[in-house]
């Protein structure tokens, strides 16, 4: 198990992404458990993400993210998930990675209630 280190704070609306530190398992994982089933969620070495539905490649979300200890902070810039669109607002998770699963728990994220935090609160399995 990979043990969280410090790093900068949430990301705020237009914020230039920071970089997660080392210890955060950036890469590309595959989850079924999201509403959409099928998912990818890639966490770039850039602080940036992106979620697709791998059945319909024209379902995705993107945005900004960075890690302080043990939590992760989401923000969204662009979303076709949602019929709401995009959500303002960030969303916080704990992240723990036992290889190759990343699991992401919401502690807080007003954009839940079947939005967001039903796409991202599950089990990722990494494949690169």
């Amino acid at each position: 198990m990979i043990s969280p280190s410090p790093s900068p704070e949430p990301p705020s609306p237009g914020a230039t992404p920071v970089p997660p530190p080392a210890s955060f398992p950036a890469g590309i994982y595959r989850g079924t458990g999201g509403h959409l089933g099928a998912e990818t969620l890639t966490f770039k070495a850039d602080g940036t993400y992106l979620q697709v539905s791998r059945d319909d490649p024209a379902i995705y979300a993107t945005g900004t993210y960075t890690v302080l200890g043990n939590e992760v902070s989401i923000l969204e810039h662009a979303n076709t998930f949602a019929l709401e669109g995009v959500c303002p607002a960030v969303g916080t998770y704990i992240w723990v990675y036992n290889a190759p699963l990343l699991r992401l728990t919401s502690i807080f994220d007003p954009c839940g209630g079947g939005g967001r935090v039903g796409d991202f609160a599950i089990t990722w399995r990494r494949s690169r």
